[in-house]
């Protein structure tokens, strides 16, 4: 078990809500079990960050998504996404 704020301390990135203690780290949104810590991986085709909010409803505790694909994810969700987050200053972390 860890701490979002030890991850967010490694990535030297912002935490965006409680700090909770996830269960385990897993990047297919398909796979999430409660407890989980979402990482949503981007590619040239795809941003998992479109899967954050399934993730969310599927257990997970919190994601790690790029900094651009959680403010669209705010505001698409009206600003209620739900979960915890880590914002990286540089744009490529957030949890």
């Amino acid at each position: 078990m860890m701490r979002l704020s030890q991850i967010a301390a490694a990535l030297d990135a912002q935490l965006i809500g409680a700090d909770v203690t996830f269960n385990s780290v897993n990047t297919d949104s398909r796979k999430i079990v409660a407890g989980d810590l979402f990482i949503a991986l981007r590619g040239e085709k795809f941003d998992g960050a479109e899967y954050v909010l399934s993730s969310l409803k599927m257990g997970a505790l919190a994601a790690i998504v790029n900094q651009h694909s959680y403010a669209a994810l705010r505001a698409d969700s009206g600003g209620g996404a739900g979960g915890e987050a880590i914002a990286g200053g540089d744009g490529n972390d957030t949890i």
